[in-house]
Parts: structure tokens; C-alpha cells; sequence
């Protein structure tokens, strides 16, 4: 048995903080499935915390954001330094700081980029931030991967920048539209019979949004003083289109569509130059010249259709 191996089929004692919400228990579910030994740790629990905490090699933080820290704080003196602590919360820089200064062992911030709708840990995303002795989350890391996760690794920083905008942002974009169409009553199931592909994606985006916790809503967009100043922003700009439409300026909206396109044609521009990089990287390692690559292709491709028809 290698290593690797090794590290998964080993049966190890986690406690989730948490351990009684959705993520908590979708976490629960998924790590005990594999044979290890979970503890849910509710808010009722914090007197049994010295037999729940210090004998657990893990212990898994999944509270709500505003109070990850303060829970940090609270659980890390029932830790011994032989145990590693994790926080699954959606910011990293405050969280990932209260762990290195309040606990001396292993610690790391993971975000997994979905909700615990989600059936397994199959072709999701999770945000990975060292912290300290990471080698100490080898196992899980591997569990994720096992599982048929996609690891992203980034600083606390960075997580949170990008959260600004994969998150927050998009939180009050649909939020916003979300409030308008029941403000205004709009009739959904008729709207749906005469939709496109797109407008019906929106709309199952809003379904799934308003579906979850008013609460972790709120949460996902006042988590930092950052978010909640770029979502002041975001509404600026919304209420500067909006004047150029009250106005009818059609070439004020043509300029503002254009700058825009000039952006978003970079980006492509950029996509398009990476995927040439990785056919020539390929190429060079490969021996191949650019007509054999295509050749093999349409080869693959041939193969393919044989194959499904």
C-alpha cells in the first residue's frame, strides 16, 4: 500500500463546529462515509468542549461568518498542537489569521465553492489557503481530489479579492433582481412558457438563491467592509446606465457597451493565447508537428464518432 493510500484508508477523529447545519452535516455525511470518525459539535455542546475537542485530529469549523473568529477563539484552547484546524467559511484573511495566532498545530482555510444542495464533492471547486504544516492536510486534501474535487490553492488575500466578486457582487445582482420581479409580481410560470435558454438558467439561479438562508445571504454580502464598498459601486454604475436609458441616450449606452466589449475582448484575446500555449506545449512534448496534431485529431474524432454511433 503506498503512502497516499495509506493516508485515506486511515481511520482519523474529526469534530465539526457546526456539525448540526447543512454544510456541517454534508461534510459529516461525506467523511464518515469513508470511515472516519465524526463529531457534530453544536452551540449546546461548549461544556463538553475538553471531550469533544482535545482528542480529535481534526476539528472542522463551519459556523456562520460573523462568527468564525469568535469560535476560533473559543475552541482553541481545549486543542492540543497534534491537532489540525480548519474554517469552511467564505472569507479566509480574518479566519486563517485567528487560527495561526490562537492555535499552535497544523492550520488551513478551505472554501468549497458550493452549497450543501450539492449530492457529493464531485466537479466542485475548492479554494485551498496554507496555512501552517499543510503536509498535516495532506489526507483531506486528497479525500477532496479522491472524491473528484478540483483544489485551487491561494493566500487568504487573494481568496478574498476574488470572493468580492465571485460572490458578494453576484449575490446582489440576482439579490436585487430577485426583490424587483416580486415587487412587481411578475407572473414566473408565464414568463417561463415564452423563455430562452438563458432567461430559464436566471431564473432556476434565483429559485436556487432564494431558496437558501436569508440570513447567510446577508452574511455573504456585509462579510467585509471591501464587499459591501464594491456593491455601493456596483449600484452606482447600475444607476448610471439607468439615467442614460431615462435620458434615451442611445450613444452613451453604445460607448458604455463598447468600453465593455473592449475589456471582454481581452479576455477572450487572453483565452485564446493560453489555449494556443498549452496545443504548443503539448506539441514539443509530444514530438509532434502542428499537421500531425491535427491529424490525430481528426483521427480522435473519427474514433469518436465510431464510437456513439
Amino acid at each position: 500500500m503506498t503512502s497516499k493510500q495509506h493516508n485515506q484508508s486511515k481511520s482519523r477523529s474529526i469534530t465539526i463546529i457546526g456539525g448540526w447545519g447543512q454544510m456541517g452535516q454534508f461534510f459529516a455525511k461525506e467523511l464518515s462515509s469513508i470511515g472516519h470518525q465524526v463529531c457534530a459539535f453544536g452551540n449546546e455542546d461548549w461544556l463538553r468542549a475538553d471531550e469533544l475537542l482535545s482528542d480529535a485530529e481534526l476539528v472542522l469549523i463551519s459556523v456562520p461568518i460573523e462568527k468564525t473568529v469568535e469560535v476560533i477563539k473559543r475552541a482553541a484552547p481545549f486543542l492540543k498542537p497534534t491537532t489540525a484546524i480548519a474554517d469552511i467559511t467564505s472569507v479566509k484573511t480574518e479566519p486563517v489569521k485567528a487560527m495561526l495566532e490562537y492555535h499552535q498545530g497544523a492550520v488551513m482555510g478551505l472554501h468549497p465553492m458550493f452549497g450543501p444542495q450539492v449530492k457529493s464533492f464531485a466537479e466542485q471547486i475548492v479554494v485551498v489557503c496554507s496555512g501552517r504544516d499543510d503536509e498535516q492536510f495532506q489526507w483531506l486534501l486528497d479525500f477532496f481530489a479522491a472524491k473528484g474535487s478540483k483544489l485551487v490553492e491561494s493566500t487568504p488575500e487573494e481568496h478574498d479579492k476574488m470572493m468580492v466578486v465571485i460572490q458578494a457582487m453576484r449575490h446582489f445582482d440576482r439579490f436585487s433582481l430577485g426583490v424587483f420581479l416580486a415587487e412587481e409580481n411578475i407572473d414566473i410560470q408565464r414568463s417561463l412558457s415564452m423563455s430562452s435558454p438563458t432567461y430559464r438558467q436566471e431564473i432556476d439561479i434565483l429559485k436556487r438563491l432564494f431558496a437558501q438562508s436569508s440570513h447567510l445571504c446577508a452574511d455573504i454580502m456585509l462579510a467585509t467592509e471591501e464587499r459591501c464598498e464594491m456593491i455601493v459601486s456596483l449600484a452606482q454604475t447600475y444607476s448610471r446606465l439607468a439615467n442614460l436609458v431615462q435620458k434615451k441616450d442611445r450613444e452613451g449606452l453604445i460607448r458604455e457597451f463598447e468600453s465593455a466589449q473592449s475589456f471582454f475582448n481581452q479576455v477572450i484575446d487572453s483565452e485564446e493565447k493560453s489555449q494556443e500555449e498549452q496545443v504548443n506545449k503539448y506539441l514539443i512534448n509530444n514530438n509532434l508537428t502542428s499537421s500531425e496534431h491535427l491529424h490525430q485529431n481528426q483521427k480522435n474524432c473519427s474514433n469518436n464518432i465510431l464510437i456513439t454511433t
